[in-house]
């Protein structure tokens, strides 16, 4: 999810319940992703570690088999006494490989101790993730929906966290997919055939009337002798675009947040818990019921400013464009905005449920929650979709934190902050020591401090390829590609004056005829980049001292 909210300035999207949230605790207006895809930012949440340090890059990397003996978030809480709960899309891949011990309704996998080594304790010299901190002094943790990170994270839940991609280490755990088609089998009966102009969603198995942005568009649904949907004309779950003639609870988010606010129901009112509940949408394959669809006009949503980007003299080409033209379509990018804004606001209706239950059980006023997003979409900006961008619409996501009568309401904090943060953050507020890790707490911030950490660094590839590396400082934004071949690097480093630009629009520098001008600011964001390369012992420190910008 990207800062399509209400509190985040969007006057469209319908959010009142995490605007209210919001206005009731701290809002961080400059969230950045460690890194804009699903499994190297849920990994670097969990454990306060950044990509480079837990040498997850992509969504198939195992946190098993960088683990070593350090710790998830879930798992420091379970081992502090709380019950810690999983729901939904946490980490990518299945539970063994990434943290089962992390959760206390974990069926497949038992607690272990603290530390315990063993071919499941195997990331970054053996860090912990808050939720195993949090097990460790107490917490029951348990976690519900997708989970998009090493399922090595997820052992420390009670609850069985089921998985989002098929592994040799959880042939016996169910996936979250495998769930809810279970779900709406038991409640909704065996799904029917497409209908004229309707095509089979590959997640439910269900059909969805597909609208004209969708990659299959127009074809008849295939089908296998067996029954099942053939994929002989089937597409990525990205060009799956339309809606569903069904009931609003026949769907992802409904099947994860009743999960989770049947866990939340369970949990008593004397004992600490974690209870984590990750909603899969908004994201791809974009489909909602027809309610949540009718609750926007279509047609009086706004284009993209930034849709007729050319991209000259910018970090993305214009063959960045050219592999999916449709969203340089003022009309098909109209069309993803309509689904993608109708996922949010279902995802809103929830979060309220899981809120109310909190007021209903009399235990709001001594419950930190955090809300946050893994990474953007980019939703026809600069005609471009999807995440792996440093463009603000994928790197910048939604931080929220309500801890009442301890965090003032209405508190907005500008200085840029990162994932990573909240590792430390969360640990602060309730009370636990706080192991070694790349980030630091946000209190400070939150308590009106100055803190000398006043920057943001996001990655893409860095470790394999150079970059591109992006670093957010006061205004400024800086792109820059530094690979090891400096021959062979045609990428256009960019700088942005986000107060000036935010739409990112001016390259200030690269083919820039007037880019002396900003060779100071440069300078200075280089030197702030360098020392967060050997603290981080990023391996582009001569490649970032010769860069020409």
């Amino acid at each position: 999810m990207n800062n399509t909210l209400g509190c985040y300035g969007n006057p469209v999207v319908k959010t009142p319940t995490i605007d209210r949230l919001a206005s009731m605790g701290v809002q961080f207006n400059n969230g950045y992703c460690n890194y804009p895809v699903s499994g190297p930012s849920r990994a670097s949440f969990l454990t306060g570690l950044y990509p480079q340090t837990t040498t997850i890059l992509d969504n198939r990397k195992t946190l098993a088999s960088v683990l070593g003996d350090r710790t998830t978030l879930p798992a420091l809480f379970k081992q502090n006494g709380y019950q810690t709960m999983s729901l939904g899309k946490v980490f990518h891949g299945k539970s063994v490989d990434n943290d089962p011990k992390a959760w206390d309704e974990e069926y497949a996998f038992g607690p272990t101790k603290l530390g315990e080594t063993g071919e499941r304790r195997n990331i970054g010299n053996g860090a912990l993730s808050w939720c195993e901190w949090m097990a460790a002094n107490g917490y029951r943790t348990e976690y519900y929906g997708k989970w998009h990170a090493p399922y090595q994270f997820a052992s420390n839940y009670r609850n069985e966290v089921k998985t989002t991609n098929k592994d040799k280490h959880a042939k016996n755990v169910q996936s979250n997919v495998e769930a809810f088609r279970k779900y709406l089998t038991k409640f909704y009966g065996e799904a029917r055939k497409p209908a004229n102009g309707e095509l089979t969603d590959f997640m439910s198995l269900r059909p969805y009337k597909a609208l004209q942005i969708d990659g299959r568009f127009g074809q008849v649904q295939n089908f296998e002798p067996n029954g099942k949907p053939s994929k002989s004309n089937g597409d990525s779950q990205a060009n799956n675009i339309g809606i569903f003639n069904s009931e609003p609870d026949a769907s992802l988010t409904a099947f994860e947040g009743h999960e989770a606010l049947t866990a939340l129901k369970a949990m008593k009112t004397d004992e600490l818990f974690s209870l984590t509940c990750s909603f899969g949408h908004p994201h791809p394959p974009f489909i909602i019921p027809k309610e949540y669809a009718g609750r926007y006009d279509k047609d009086q949503l706004s284009v993209p400013l930034s849709i007729t980007d050319n991209l000259v003299n910018a970090p993305y080409s214009q063959s960045n464009q050219a592999a999916d033209a449709r969203f340089k379509n003022a009309e098909m990018a109209k069309q993803l905005k309509w689904i993608y804004y109708s996922m949010v606001t279902q995802v809103d209706d929830w979060v309220g449920k899981l809120l109310d239950e909190l007021d209903r059980k009399g235990i709001a006023n001594n419950t930190l929650v955090v809300f946050v997003s893994d990474h953007g979409e980019m939703l026809g900006d600069h005609g471009l979709v999807s995440k792996n961008k440093m463009y603000e619409g994928s790197v910048h996501v939604p931080m929220l934190m309500r801890y009442p009568k301890v965090i003032p309401a209405g508190k907005k904090v500008e200085a840029p902050v990162s994932h990573h943060d909240i590792f430390a953050t969360i640990l602060d507020y309730t009370r636990m020591k706080t192991p070694q890790n790349d980030g630091r707490s946000l209190r400070k911030l939150i308590d009106g401090k100055k803190d000398s950490t006043d920057y943001a660094v996001s990655v893409w590839g860095a470790i394999n390829n150079g970059g591109p590396f992006m670093i957010r400082k006061d205004d400024w934004k800086m792109i820059v590609y530094l690979q090891m071949n400096e021959k062979k690097n045609k990428n256009v480093n960019a700088l942005y004056n986000l107060k000036t630009d935010p739409l990112e629009l001016t390259n200030l520098i690269g083919a820039n005829p007037d880019k002396a001008k900003y060779e100071k600011t440069t300078d200075e964001l280089k030197q702030t980049f360098k020392g967060w390369m050997n603290k981080t012992n990023t391996p582009y420190i001569k490649q970032l001292e010769a860069a020409k910008l």
